[in-house]
């Protein structure tokens, strides 16, 4: 359907478990870590969205073709998703490095980045402090924690014990 530039009418069920039809116009698939996305302009709600692969059931072809007008870039579509979601804790940190090295350094899924003065400021979420304790501990170059104070105390003690036991 992506390539033919057809139409496809699918049932699709959200992460709270509620099912809609939707009726799409589809870009392009893409995987982003161990699922597959479908990047489509939804017609009922007028907008790009991406549908998880494994939620949608009974897709059928309408039929209709469709000219793509100034479609997004698929990755960024489904990269931007996961950045923005609704994690239960976020941070703002500061990677010495500029842009184009930070985001080989930082998947896309993890993290939103922007430039300045030729570091690079990124906001990022996680499912937990510990996990972004855990996940800062491991980033070369060192990163400089802006916000929340609590998470620059948590990593700091975090290296501290890190270091004493390996004395």
């Amino acid at each position: 359907a992506c390539s033919a530039r057809e139409r496809v009418r699918f049932e699709y069920t959200d992460k709270g478990g509620r099912g809609t039809r939707r009726l799409v116009e589809p870009l392009r698939v893409v995987r982003a870590g161990a699922r597959w996305y479908l990047a489509a302009r939804d017609l009922d709600r007028a907008d790009w969205r991406t549908f998880r692969l494994d939620r949608i059931t009974d897709p059928e072809n309408v039929g209709t073709r469709f000219d793509l007008t100034d479609p997004p870039d698929a990755v960024e579509l489904v990269m931007a998703g996961f950045a923005s979601m609704p994690f239960p804790f976020r941070a703002r940190i500061r990677l010495p490095l500029p842009l184009e090295e930070a985001s080989r350094l930082l998947p896309r899924t993890l993290a939103m980045l922007d430039e300045q003065d030729g570091n690079t400021v990124v906001e990022l979420g996680s499912g937990s402090m510990e996990r972004m304790v855990a996940y800062l501990a491991g980033l070369s170059p060192p990163c400089v924690v802006m916000e929340p104070p609590e998470l620059r105390i948590a990593l700091a003690a975090h290296v501290r014990a890190v270091a004493s036991a390996n004395v």
